[in-house]
């Protein structure tokens, strides 16, 4: 099992956000974390990678309890988190992904590069280019290449949806395919878009920091009550 949250309490301050909930990824599995604005999904992505304290509960990855470790730990031993904006705008498109790469030796960070511009060959001939001067969709697309430059085994993001047209969404869910299909990371997907259930083998749907929903894609299809309450989506709507 590649990851492990068990019995999750976190939250800010004095303000409890998350209710004991329950999470498991397995090794080269795709889940996506559903829930509107203020569910509690960033939270818990927060707290998964170590940027939040866990309050209560343990969280295990790749079999070994972590939550007593600093979020650069946590990085140290295959997480990456990609967050909403996903890339510094002020350094260079190349900057961003050495920086993805920090701690790592030269010669590492060097063929790590390399295996990057062929996998996003739309970024090297503008790498010198600082990363604002991108399209939102295009910061996207750097914002996954610097969370691998790492070769992680978890892959972490919260809301890759925010801020794009629909179709550059599909996009992305394609380019996150190819990842899967090219590599043996795993991923963690917090979103509002059902559109990520076309990359996805199991979804949570997270209300109010408890959990729903949890099961595979076919059941949340299945599941009339979830899809109308959460989405607006009804029993006739096409699936995902």
């Amino acid at each position: 099992m590649s990851l492990e949250a068990t019995a999750v309490t976190s939250g800010y301050g004095e303000m409890q956000v998350l209710w004991g909930i329950d999470l498991s990824v397995a090794d080269d599995e795709a889940v996506v974390l559903l829930g509107a604005n203020g569910a509690g999904k960033t939270t818990l992505l927060r707290t998964v990678v170590g940027l939040l304290p866990l309050r209560s509960g343990e969280i295990r990855f790749l079999g070994e309890r972590v939550d007593h470790l600093r979020a650069d730990q946590r990085v140290q031993r295959g997480m990456s988190f990609m967050s909403e904006t996903g890339v510094f705008p002020d350094l260079s498109i190349e900057d961003n992904l050495r920086l993805g790469g920090y701690g790592l030796a030269r010669p590492v960070v060097a063929a790590s590069l390399e295996r990057t511009w062929e996998m996003f060959p739309q970024l090297r001939p503008r790498r010198r280019e600082p990363a604002g001067a991108l399209s939102g969709g295009q910061r996207k697309i750097l914002g996954v290449a610097r969370a691998l430059v790492r070769e992680p085994r978890l892959l972490v993001m919260d809301e890759p949806s925010s801020g794009l047209s629909p179709l550059f969404v599909n996009e992305l869910v394609d380019l996150l395919q190819g990842v899967r299909a090219h590599s043996s990371v795993t991923l963690l997907l917090a979103e509002q878009n059902v559109t990520f259930l076309g990359l996805a083998d199991r979804a949570y749907v997270i209300e109010g920091g408890r959990t729903r929903f949890e099961g595979t894609v076919a059941d949340f299809e299945r599941s009339a009550d979830i899809r109308e309450a959460f989405f607006g989506l009804s029993s006739h709507d096409p699936a995902p």
